[in-house]
């Protein structure tokens, strides 16, 4: 599966300075995108706090995580500066990423959105590589596990040494 060409086009509201365009970011990395209901649920500060441990062996395999998420952006930027997070978490205020990755759950209105929590790797020319669903909130989210089996791609020149 291919991510459409207006999903990595489209500008995303982000906590690391403006907006964030998916294009850009998988010009230079693989991407990892992370996405959990709601910005102060305890799992999705778990997660966080678990990608944040993680986020150096991410950097050595190239990948860029991205947490994503139904809340507005001041409440993810917010959420970002109390967990000292060091990777962008975006707005996916409209929706409009889980529901190109069909990431919405049934029972879901727009003013109660259910979003699963997910995990997608994205390789550098927009093919999911991988996806992790869990569509119950009361399944174990182990982001640990995820992270240890995710495709562990590298640079082409890190490949060759």
């Amino acid at each position: 599966m291919k991510l459409a060409r207006q999903i990595l086009s489209k500008k995303i509201p982000s906590t690391v300075g403006g907006n964030l365009i998916l294009r850009d970011q998988l010009s230079q990395h693989h991407v990892l995108l992370i996405f959990f209901p709601f910005a102060f649920e305890p799992n999705s500060v778990v997660n966080l706090t678990q990608l944040q441990a993680r986020l150096e062996d991410l950097r050595e395999w190239d990948y860029l995580p991205i947490g994503v998420c139904p809340e507005n952006i001041f409440a993810l930027n917010f959420l970002a500066l109390s967990l000292d997070i060091d990777f962008p978490l975006i707005s996916d205020y409209s929706l409009k990423l889980s529901d190109e990755l069909g990431l919405r759950l049934e029972g879901d209105t727009d003013y109660s959105p259910k979003v699963c929590d997910a995990v997608i790797a994205i390789g550098r020319q927009g093919e999911v590589d991988y996806t992790y669903c869990s569509e119950s909130r009361e399944t174990d989210f182990d982001l640990d596990y995820i992270i240890d089996n995710l495709p562990q791609k590298r640079c082409d020149y890190c490949d060759g040494q």
